[in-house]
């Protein structure tokens, strides 16, 4: 099944880098991907594959994820300490 993102994936994901302050340098090293595919995610030109899916909703944590995704319209500065991981 191919994963059909929202069309504001990209302004959201930018949104939660914004907030946690995650370089997408950071961000690139932890998928494994290059800074230009994070870039270009951000610009909304690329989408995650699977793996890279994976990798970012355990970076950011559920509650940023879901944000990410669009499963929820609440962005929280503060996600509860269980979340994540360390920047």
């Amino acid at each position: 099944m191919i994963q059909e993102w929202n069309p504001d994936f990209h302004c959201r994901l930018s949104a939660v880098l914004a907030l946690r302050e995650i370089r997408r340098s950071d961000l690139a090293k932890v998928c494994g991907v290059s800074q230009a595919f994070i870039s270009l995610m951000c610009k909304g030109r690329k989408t995650p594959g699977k793996p890279v899916e994976l990798l970012l909703r355990a970076h950011l944590g559920p509650e940023h994820w879901r944000y990410v995704v669009a499963q929820s319209d609440v962005l929280s500065p503060f996600p509860s300490a269980s979340e994540g991981t360390a920047q």
